[in-house]
């Protein structure tokens, strides 16, 4: 699958040849991305094999997680004429199991985490040095952020992971 957007280095125009100085363990033939042209274009990046798995992910690869969501549904009859329903939804959520990843480690699946969506922040090749991890090539720490090819799906309503709000419904039906 198409998920993992790496930097096409042919865009660049210097290698790490001058980071060798602060990262001794550079590929000094490795693009120094901050050489890079940054569009977002079909001419500057292009797809590349995850980096955490080693290959291009494949459809249906990974599993996510399974979830248990428990709810309640009352009843009580007052009299004869007058019933009282009360739904509450949501009491209990759990989300377990699903392919054991770097990013499943990283987020756990939890009662907030049921699934996992492609990071389009990730890290990638976009980076100076041995790694993304490498402050003294690239100035800054890694934001942890950065570091997963998939994240939680937290924000992504498209995912259907994200569990459901508590809700309680009460009614009250009366026969004439």
């Amino acid at each position: 699958a198409q998920d993992v957007v790496g930097l096409d280095p042919r865009t660049c125009t210097a290698n790490s040849t001058l980071l060798l100085a602060s990262s001794p363990r550079t590929n000094p033939l490795q693009a120094d991305y901050t050489s890079c042209s940054l569009a977002d274009t079909p001419t500057q990046t292009l797809y590349i094999p995850n980096p955490q798995t080693g290959h291009f992910d494949g459809f249906g690869e990974f599993r996510q997680p399974n979830q248990f969501n428990l709810s309640l549904n009352m009843s009580y009859v007052i009299t004869p004429k007058i019933t009282a329903n009360l739904l509450m939804t949501n009491l209990v959520n759990a989300c377990f199991g699903g392919s054991a990843t770097p990013w499943t480690s990283a987020n756990a699946p939890s009662s907030s985490t049921c699934g996992y969506v492609r990071n389009s922040y990730y890290i990638a090749n976009f980076y100076n040095g041995t790694s993304p991890s490498d402050v003294s090539a690239n100035g800054v720490a890694l934001n942890p952020t950065f570091a997963q090819s998939y994240l939680p799906a937290w924000a992504d309503t498209n995912a259907e992971t994200i569990p459901g709000p508590f809700n309680a419904y009460l009614q009250v039906q009366f026969k004439l």
